[in-house]
């Protein structure tokens, strides 16, 4: 249309993430002010706007709950010029529209104190893309438990510094990240994709690690790119950023593209074992549970066995058998383990203080 902005599905090309329209806050005929929120879409499980870059008239909407390729059209505006007559304006800081389904968000059963409630879209656009990660992959898990011992007393002797220097603290999961970051370029199937139209698998030379965090209004996969490139209190600060950005809703469409492999840090929330599902075209995905105290039998230098109280996670490696199997698996799992072990982060994090 002559004269109209066109508000797009965030990406480069129509290869990038499909998106869903989760809600038009508008209506067909309104005029707007700038930064009036006009639509919000779920790009790759993150909530993603789109807001008037003017005062302009909405002159058309894609329909609710419609699946968008990247660049696809979202909503159409119409520049309102200056000293123009107007109706009334939506405003930039009105509350969310009601859903176009009409569904009330809470309805009390038959004299029962139950509450019912319907899924939202994210949690149902959730849903679909879980069932059919399920549905088109040949998921297998394998698990170890890793002694972060050493990495909790390092986060201790650490984080004073870091937090007084960098304003960033590391926590046993960064430490971790970064050991994936290390040990992914060694194992190039877990670090690939899966094109399920074309049955061609790609390989990656970089790590661009998805990170999936908890926020009030469901999971969203977040990415830091280029990843391993960042030393371990840099990767804390980027990873640090991103999930406060998510739970705040302040995510740029650049931060939630597709990486190619993710973490799950499942065990904040105190789980102690899980089977993760795939976020597809991804083949792997490793999932952190909660650290513990256990009793565990070392062995020394010499052969002498005893038994010592240590500081344990357990890792879940899901991963899609068309692409990669169990040996697979475990030769990744077997490396990163060396890795936590053998890696000098001490110093890493003394060349970032200095």
């Amino acid at each position: 249309m002559t004269g109209t902005v066109a508000l797009t599905v965030p990406g480069a090309d129509a290869d990038g993430p499909p998106a869903v329209l989760l809600e038009v806050a508008v209506e067909q005929g309104q005029e707007v002010l700038s930064g009036t929120t006009v639509a919000r879409l779920v790009v790759d499980k993150a909530d993603v706007e789109l807001t008037a870059p003017m005062t302009a008239r909405v002159e058309q909407t894609a329909r609710v709950g419609a699946v968008l390729a990247a660049g696809a059209t979202v909503a159409v505006l119409r520049p309102i010029e200056q000293g123009a007559p107007r109706g009334p304006l939506g405003r930039s800081d009105a509350g969310p529209a009601m859903g176009a389904d009409g569904v009330p968000q809470q309805r009390p059963t038959d004299g029962q104190d139950d509450r019912v409630e319907p899924l939202s879209r994210l949690r149902r656009t959730i849903a679909r893309t879980m069932m059919a990660s399920l549905s088109t992959t040949a998921q297998l898990t394998s698990v170890v438990s890793l002694d972060v011992t050493h990495l909790m007393q390092l986060r201790a002797r650490w984080n004073p510094r870091l937090l007084a220097q960098l304003g960033v603290k590391v926590s046993p999961f960064h430490l971790l990240a970064r050991a994936v970051c290390l040990s992914l370029p060694r194992h190039p199937v877990m670090n690939s994709w899966v094109d399920e139209a074309t049955e061609q698998v790609t390989f990656h030379d970089y790590v661009d690690l998805g990170v999936a965090v908890d926020t009030p209004r469901g999971l969203v996969v977040v990415t830091v790119p280029r990843a391993e490139q960042q030393h371990v209190s840099r990767l804390a600060s980027s990873v640090q950023d991103l999930a406060s950005r998510a739970r705040a809703g302040d995510l740029r469409p650049t931060d939630v593209r597709r990486g190619t492999f993710t973490l799950s840090n499942t065990g904040s929330n105190g789980t102690s074992f899980g089977t993760p599902i795939l976020h597809p075209p991804q083949v792997g995905l490793l999932a952190t549970y909660a650290i513990e105290r256990r009793a565990v039998v070392r062995t020394d230098p010499d052969g002498t066995e005893a038994i010592a109280v240590r500081s344990m996670l357990n890792l879940a490696l899901t991963y899609d058998h068309r692409v990669a199997d169990g040996a697979d698996a475990g030769r990744f799992l077997t490396d990163l383990r060396w890795v936590v072990a053998e890696h000098d982060f001490e110093a890493e994090l003394s060349a970032a203080c200095t």
